[in-house]
Formats: C-alpha cells, structure tokens, sequence
C-alpha cells in the first residue's frame, strides 16, 4: 500500500500507476483453485481484490454453473443485470476493477489514503454484504484480522445473529483460532487450493446443481409442443422456474379464504381458480379482442387494461388469463414481479410450440425496459407475442409511453362496475357469506348502494369495505393500524408508506430502515400483521412486503403523517435506507421526488429540502432527482428560484439529450424573469430561456406552450411601460407584439386542443388586458394613426369584450370593416363577437352567416374560419352543408390542425341541445353513431361514455349525446343510454332563410 501511495503523491499520478497494476498481471491465468469455484453454485461472490482472475475463471461456459455479474458501483442496475443472463451470480468487486481502473468515480483502492475512502460511490456494494451475512454462511478467502473492513463486518453483527462462518487461513495460530471462534467463525487452516480441492472432493457433483425437473409431470408447457420428442433447453427451464408462471389448469395456489379475498388480500391465483372473482365485461373484451379478433397473430401485438387504482385490473387480467389458457388453450405465461425477460427463451417457445405466446404483465410500468428490449427483439424476429398488460392511467402516461413508439397499443378501461358485475359481486358475497351490513337488504337495495354516487367514483376495494363493514374504508384502515403494538406498527407504516407508490418493498430495504431481518419478521410480526402485510418470496430467493393495496397503504401515511415534520422524518428515515441498484428502492424513490406533489404536500419547504438532500446523496448521479426538486422549488410558494436554477443546470449536465430537463431550465429561467426588478436582467432570461427552447423539438407541446407564456410576460411587461401620453414607435411595438402573441396562442390552441395549459394562457393574456388602461390607450392611439390591416382594431374589441363592453368592441369593429370592407379577418372577429354577445336564439343568423363567409377565399389557409362556419352551418340547420366544410379541411389542412374535440365547450357548441342516434359500431377504443342530425357517422371515443355503462353498449343501442367537433366533423361526449337528466333530445333543424355564400356552400367534395 505504502508504495502505491507513494507512487501516487509523488508525480506519477492515478492513471499511471493503475496502468501500471493492469500491466503487472497481464500473462497471469485463473489458477485451478479459481476454476472449481465455478463448478458450485453460490449466493453471492464478493472481493477485495481487482484483478480478473475469477471473470477469467467464469469465461468457461462449459464448466461453470452460474454466470458471473460484476459490479464496482452503487448506481448499476442489479435487477437488469442480473435479468441480462441465466443463472446469475452476484460479484461485488469492493475495492474496484482492473477494467474500470481510469473510472474516477471508483478508483483502484490502492493508497491508505483510498483504503480509508473506499465508501466514495460504492457504499451500497458493502452494505449488500452485510446484509448477506445476516442470512447466509461465508468463507472468508485471503482475509486476516488487519483487514478494517472484515473487523467492521464482524463486530457490526453480533455473533448469535447470523449463521457460523469460515476462513481459510493457512497460518493461524492457536491464538487466532481462538479469538474467531469466539466470533462464531471457525478456521480452516489450509491454502484456497487446498480448501477448493476438499470441497471438491466433499460434495458429490450432483448435489452441486439441482435443476428443475425435465419430466413432463412438472414442466406442463410440453403439452404444447409440435413433437413430444422435442426438449428444451436448461436456459427455457430455469426461466420458467424463476422469472415466468406458465398458466394452466392444475396449476400450484396458496391457500385464498374468500373473507381475505373480497378485503384486498390477495394471495395469488387462489381467488381465480376458486371463481371468487365477479366476471367483469372487460375481461370478455379483452379475450375476444386477444384471441378472436387477432387469431393467428404473424408478429407483436399489444392490449392495456387502463383503470384508476383500486378498480380491479390485476383481478382482470388474471382472470383473463387463466380462462386463456383454461379455456382456450393458448400459451399464457405470467410475469413475476421480480422476473427477467430474455428473448431466447420466448423464440424458444415459439420453435418448440409454433403457437402464439401470451404473455400477461401486471403494473407494466415497473417493467418498461425490459419489456421495450422484449418487443423490439420479437418484432425482429418475428415472433408472435401478444403481450397483455395492467396499469394506472396516470402511471402508463408517466413510465410507459416508450412502448407506444414500438407498438401502437389496444387500450381497454377498467371502470366502474355495470349493474350486471355488481349483481354477479352481491352473489359471490352471499355464496361465501361475506356480505356483512348488506345482509338482509333486498338485492335492489344491494345494487343501489353499489350503484350510488357517492361511491360511484370510489375504488372497488373501497366500496366493499364501506358497504360491508358500515362506516367510511379511512376509519376502517386506520383503527386496523393504531389496534396493532407499537413496534409492529413502525414496521406497518414503514411498509406503507413505500408501497403506496405501488412498489413491493425488499425485506433488504427494510432490514436497512428499521433493523427487522426478516427471520424477526417472521418471529415477532407475521402475527400481529397478519390480514395487513402481505409476504411474498421471488424466486431469485428475495423476499418482499406489501400491504393489501397501494390505496390502502396511502391512507395510512395520510393519517398518521399529518404534518411536515412527520412525514419528512419517515421520508428520510426510509431513503436513507435505500440502494438504488435495485429497481424497486429507484422507482420508491422517484415516487417519493416529485416536485409538483411535494409542493403541494408540505406547507413549509424545509422538510421536503431535506427529503431531497437525503434522495441526492443516496443517489448522487440520478438526474431526475435533481430535477424534480427544481421544479418543487420553482412550484411551492416559499420556493428558491436560485436554486431551481442550479438543480435544473445540475440535471441537464447529467442527461444533456433529455429534452424534459431542458424544458425545467426554459421554465425557471422565465419564472425568474418575471421575479426580477430589473429590465436587463428580465431580457437576459427570457432570452436564455429561448435559447433552452431552441434546443427542444419544435412541435414539442411543453416547448410551444412555454413559448406563449413568455410571449404573455413580455406584454405584460409592455403594458408596466407604455405611456399615457402618445408614442408612436411605443404604441406600435406594443400593437404588433400583441398581435403576434394572439397568433402563436391561436396555433397552439388548435394543435392542442386539449391541453389545459393553452387555454390557461389565453386566459391570462385577456385577463391582464382588461384592467389595464393604458394598453388600451396605446391600442387607441395606434389604431388611430390608420395601420394596414385591422389587428389593432381586433386587440381593441376584445380588450372592450373582456372588460363586459360589448357595443364598444362592435363598434371598433364595424370601423374597422368601413376602412377596409375586404378585411377577413375583421370579418371572422365581427363573426365571433355577434355569436358571443348572444344567446343562439336570438342570434343574428344573417349577419353572422355574411361576415363568416367573407372571412376566407377559394383555397386559402383560413382554416379556423372554415372550422367555425362548419360548426355554426351545423348549429343553424345546415347538416349537408356543414359537412361539405369539414371535408375540405379534412383535404387540405394542416395534419395538425384541430385533430381532437376540445374538452371544453365553444360558443357555439354550449348552446346545442342533446341528440339522440343509435351504436353503428363498437371498437376497442370508440365507437361510431348514426344519427339524422348529420349525414355522416358520428365519432365518439370510449371515455366520452358513462364508467357504468360502457361495458354494457352494443351495435344498435340508442343513446343520447352532444356534440363538439374536430377538423372532420361533430364527435359526440356525454354519451348516455337514456335520456334521463338531459332537458331535451335535438331533432332535424328546419332550415332558415341565410345568406350562404355560394363557394362556401359547395366546396370541392372529399372523394
């Protein structure tokens, strides 16, 4: 050691005298001692030493037993890794890697100086040992008392509290035997080749690798085979062992009572194979859609149940599932959720089987790489997986959208139960006499309070409760907590307030947190806990806690984390028990950091500070942390500006390509330039925050819509500074600014439609407009001195509009079309401001038909005027017409323009009445209705639908709707099934006497 500090100090520096390690064992090969370790399978190898003799010792893929997986930092990913290969061993090099040598993150420890800092970056990577050594033997190979880190592993864990160990030490005295027997560690006294050699000779080859068994008794998926002779390979076994459950008939299940099963505790497939689930219509969907309307399937296919928490997604897809391969005979394989996917197993199967794979995954968001990586090599080799899927919408949005890129996916909602489920639920709860408070009700009483309002939009899971147990599912959870002893309810909230971010917890991280191994577990908590933790084991020989639910465990951090205080200290107290290697601690702990939910969670900033303070030093090269916690800073009212800008910088330096952070900079530095006093200071922002836009996609929607909210600041700054008095270059600049602020707010608006966000700004730039006397003036002024054109004159009249002056902005607006009659877009306003200061009956029909009309010409670009001509042709009786319109914009607009209905309704489309039509078809995500109010079908996507009633539409139904409307035409929302609520039904307008003009009426038909 001293040599190599001293090397180091004096000149020669870090790389040099690592290149000088590396080159001093090239020529060396793995010893034969080396080589038997790989004749045994092991839990886990772990070194101090940074050679590559053992790496060269697992290169033999035909001796060794396990595939060697090393890794010398905290941050790699042990879930992917490992999943990577069959038969995984963990390698923890702690001291670092000849082939990472030049890292400068984890260095070779070769100085005191090192030695003493070895922790720097590979802190996990010990404790991943001492947890190790709770549960398992070890040998210690090479290793003396002057090792610091061994004596810290031995004193850290009492004697008694973990299994015997071993070391091998050919030179230790009588005196040194004594003292590590004492520490429950007994000597060997021989060389590592002499000790290799005996465990060679002691353990006979086949007590060494029991593989699962090859007899088809066990391994059912042969009954799928082409040929019975076929045989398949230790890697396609060992896979179904670990990583996939193949679904089948006589299939292994854990006891499931019906009392556990109807209160969320679900302990498998148990509840599935004894029918204790109530059919739902979305798992009938989901098998026809799967397996008939995609029979015989030649490559990838995608289905997702999208549903909020709690609706009974993962109930559904098991159900699915097991009847797929029950009753249809199909290969249903399900993913555990600790599995790994590899290619060559499924192509495996397909050349074994020539059949379609099935594959089932709940919570897909927890799998998103894997299954990307899984996709992109079947689409490549042809293999036809139909993969199936479970996950909240809110969680498919945030993780999932990759998969979109590769498969466009078929959706299905998990909603509300339809009066059928709910009576099918009733008979399922009085079969295994679970009923409760609904006992001795009538069944119509049963499904009314099912069916009730107040708990139409609660969980599944929850109305249960409620409705069995008689009072609200909060109270029911939180007696359930506070009538648990003290220390097993630490454990419980511990559990729970991990698990309400949908992740199974490792008995690792909790073993780290709170100091419960999990044989205490099993002592002193499986009682007190039971009905509320759920235990479970993955076959890579991990154990996980979760509670019943993730909605369930959220309540409970809720209600006894009331305060800022309370739930910082568990937040902490948690993270600092987490190692991010492990995919599940990394997405709690993403959970965990969200800016936005933190901002609205603590009242105060400092706790939730501390919360990210404790996230970045666990996890110091996760970007995403530092990203969030801008954005939590730059959102809560006692937020750091300064700070958000060095965290966002922080996290772009990390990630430069991820446009997402970009955006972070762009929004901060526009958020700090409306904070600041000075002009300069502003300008310079709102100029780097163009800059951070340039460098995002430009049809990007979070890049347009920060470019109309700096666009709003800076008239809001123009407006500080205008004067009363006329100036003429001023009051131009600000005309001009005005109008193209307008503009870009208008494109946004129609390229999305649906976002909130647009809208919000419009809002915005018209409410700062109106109690602002001098825009006004500046507007007067300009529009005085006679511009070309009539955008000042438009500023004007909805300044007028917003400030409730209705007859001052027509008026602004008739001189306007007096000083140019031609003007279109003159027209278009005059058109809008007489449809807006009017209810529809007393609309003036004629003059808005005339000024909608002159607002455009054959073949120009005025598509939004067409758009609303189509809408008021609609509106006023001219169904025939309206669709001539809407075709043409069809044909020749822009492919972005108004492809979606807006969310909200336009002038024109609040005053139309209800219609009614009938189902012309029913697709996976839509349907189309006929109605005589328009010649063609109407669009109407599945969420336009009642939850309740969805499930339950088929071609022919009638149902009753409104209407808003896209670039092809009316789409239908507010679907229902009977006209109950609505006031009335529209019929067929009569048609008025209007003055259409004749290109506007008989525009070039769509072919």
């Amino acid at each position: 050691m001293s040599v190599a500090e001293l090397a180091i100090n004096t000149g020669a520096g870090r790389s040099l005298v690592f290149d000088a390690v590396n080159a001093a064992f090239e020529g060396f090969a793995p010893s034969d001692a080396h080589r038997m370790v790989t004749d045994f399978n092991w839990r886990a190898i772990a070194s101090t030493n940074y050679d590559l003799f053992l790496e060269g010792a697992y290169d033999d893929t035909r001796r060794r037993r396990q595939v060697l997986v090393p890794f010398v930092k905290d941050d790699e990913p042990i879930d992917a890794r490992k999943g990577e290969v069959v038969n995984p061993v963990e390698y923890l090099k702690l001291h670092g890697c000849l082939r990472h040598r030049l890292d400068k993150d984890i260095p070779l420890v070769l100085s005191w100086e090192q030695y003493d800092e070895y922790g720097l970056n590979r802190k996990h990577l010990f404790s991943r040992l001492s947890y190790l050594a709770h549960e398992c033997p070890i040998i210690f190979i090479g290793y003396g008392l002057a090792d610091s880190h061994i004596r810290s592993l031995i004193y850290k864990l009492e004697a008694s509290a973990r299994p015997r160990w071993y070391i091998v030490d050919p030179g230790a005295e009588e005196e040194d035997t004594k003292l590590w027997n004492s520490k429950n560690i007994e000597v060997i006294k021989c060389r590592f080749g002499d000790f290799m050699q005996a465990l060679d000779e002691a353990i006979p080859k086949l007590l060494r690798f029991v593989a699962p068994s090859a007899e088809t008794v066990n391994f059912p998926l042969r009954a799928h085979y082409t040929t019975q002779t076929s045989q398949e390979t230790d890697g396609l076994r060992t896979s179904l062992a670990k990583d996939l459950t193949l679904v089948h008939a006589t299939m292994a299940f854990k006891d499931q009572t019906a009392e556990h099963f109807y209160s969320g505790y679900d302990t498998g497939w148990g509840g599935i194979i004894n029918r204790m689930d109530a059919r739902r219509k979305v798992t009938d969907d989901l098998l026809f859609k799967a397996l008939l309307e995609h029979a015989d399937p030649t490559e990838p296919l995608l289905f997702l149940l999208r549903g909020p928490a709690g609706a009974g997604k993962t109930i559904a897809l098991k159900r699915a599932a097991f009847d797929a391969a029950t009753a249809n005979n199909v290969v249903a394989l399900w993913l555990e959720e600790s599995g790994q996917l590899r290619p060559d197993v499924f192509s495996e199967i397909f050349e074994l089987t020539h059949r379609p794979i099935y594959l089932f995954v709940d919570q897909v968001a927890l799998h998103v790489e894997k299954l990307a990586l899984l996709l992109k090599a079947m689409k490549a080799r042809r293999v036809p997986l139909v993969l199936i899927g479970a996950e909240r919408e809110a969680d498919w949005t945030t993780y999932c959208l990759s998969l979109e890129s590769i498969l466009a996916p078929v959706f299905l909602r998990v909603g509300m139960l339809s009066s059928r489920e709910v009576g099918d639920l009733l008979d399922l709860l009085e079969r295994h006499n679970c009923l409760g408070d609904l006992t001795g009700k009538t069944r119509s009483d049963q499904v009314a309070a099912f069916m009730d309002e107040e708990r139409a939009d609660r969980q599944l899971l929850v109305a249960l409760h409620e409705l069995t147990r008689g009072y609200p599912f909060e109270k029911i959870v939180l007696d359930e907590y506070e009538r648990v002893p003290e220390k097993a309810r630490r454990l419980y909230l511990d559990i729970a307030t991990m698990h309400q971010f949908a992740v199974s917890v490792r008995a690792g991280t909790i073993s780290r947190v709170s100091g419960i191994r999990f044989k205490d577990y099993q002592k002193e908590f499986m009682v007190p806990l039971k009905d509320m933790i759920i235990v479970a084991e993955d076959r890579y020989d991990d154990y996980f806690y979760r509670t019943r639910h993730p909605s369930i465990a959220s309540m409970i951090f809720i209600q006894v984390c009331g305060d800022d205080e309370a739930k910082a200290a568990q937040f902490v107290r948690l993270i600092q028990g987490f190692d991010v290697g492990y995919s599940s601690d990394r997405r709690t702990l993403e959970g965990i950091c969200k800016g936005r939910v933190l901002a609205r969670q603590f009242q105060a900033p400092d706790g939730a500070r501390d919360v990210f303070g404790t996230a970045t030093s666990v996890a110091p090269n996760h970007a995403y942390l530092r990203q969030q916690w801008a954005i939590f800073e730059m959102n809560h009212e006692h937020g750091d500006l300064r700070d958000a800008e060095r965290l966002a910088a922080e996290a772009a330096a990390m990630d430069s390509k991820n446009s997402s952070f970009i955006h972070t900079q762009a929004e901060v530095a526009r958020r700090r330039a409306n904070a600041e006093a000075s002009p300069v200071l502003r300008d310079q922002l709102r100029r780097q925050a163009r800059r951070f836009l340039e460098e995002m996609p430009k049809q990007d929607r979070f890049c347009i819509s920060s470019r109309c909210k700096l666009a709003v600041d800076e008239i809001a700054d123009l407006i500080e500074n205008l004067s009363d008095q006329e100036r003429v270059t001023d009051d131009r600049f600000f005309a001009d600014k005005l109008q193209d602020t307008e503009r870009s707010l208008t494109r946004a608006q129609q390229q999305f439609p649906q976002d909130p966000e647009m809208v919000e700004t419009e809002a915005r730039l018209w409410s700062l407009m109106k109690d602002k006397t001098k825009a006004l003036r500046a507007l007067e002024r300009a529009w005085k001195k006679m511009p070309r054109g009539s955008g000042t004159a438009i500023r004007i009249s909805k300044i007028h509009t917003s400030a409730g002056r209705p007859d001052a902005a027509r008026s602004v607006l008739e001189e306007a079309l007096s000083r140019n009659p031609e003007d279109k877009l003159a027209h278009f306003e005059m058109s809008m401001h007489l449809l807006s200061s009017a209810d529809p009956a007393e609309w003036d029909r004629k003059a808005i038909s005339h000024h909608l009309g002159s607002s455009f010409q054959v073949n120009d670009a005025n598509f939004e005027e067409r758009f609303t001509l189509g809408q008021f042709l609609f509106a006023t009786g001219f169904p025939e017409r309206a669709e001539a319109v809407f075709d043409e914009i069809e044909r020749r607009a822009p492919k972005e323009f108004r492809r979606f209905a807006p969310k909200a309704d336009s002038v024109l489309t609040k005053g139309l009445p209800v219609y009614s039509g009938i189902v012309d078809s029913v697709r996976h995500s839509h349907f189309m209705l006929r109605s005589g109010t328009y010649p063609q079908r109407i669009f109407s996507h599945r969420s336009a639908f009642e939850e309740a009633e969805v499930d339950e539409i088929e071609v022919g139904h009638q149902v009753y709707f409104r209407l808003r409307f896209n670039r092809r035409g009316p789409v239908a929302v507010s679907v229902h099934l009977n006209p109950s609520g609505w006031n009335s039904v529209g019929t067929e307008l009569s048609e008025p006497d209007l003055e259409i003009p004749e290109m506007v009426a008989t525009p070039p038909l769509h072919a």
